[in-house]
């Protein structure tokens, strides 16, 4: 049997964080890092890994991964 995921498009997906209170900047880090670690991209978010961002010959973007048109 096939799997019906296999043949769909990515998902475009938003990543939210919760809002930054001075006060609670250190908790704010530690679950920014860990929401982006859950969703594998936290190496991009630290400039670890290259932009993923698809881009033409003259270096101009093509949009968003995922995005529809």
């Amino acid at each position: 049997m096939a799997d019906s995921h296999a043949t769909q498009s990515p998902v475009s997906k938003t990543i939210k964080l919760n809002k930054l209170k001075p006060n609670e900047y250190r908790l704010w880090v530690l679950q920014a890092e860990a929401n982006f670690k859950v969703h594998k991209c936290l190496n991009i978010v630290l400039s670890k890994e290259a932009n993923p961002t698809p881009v033409n010959e003259d270096g101009q973007s093509l949009g968003n991964l995922g995005a529809e048109s």
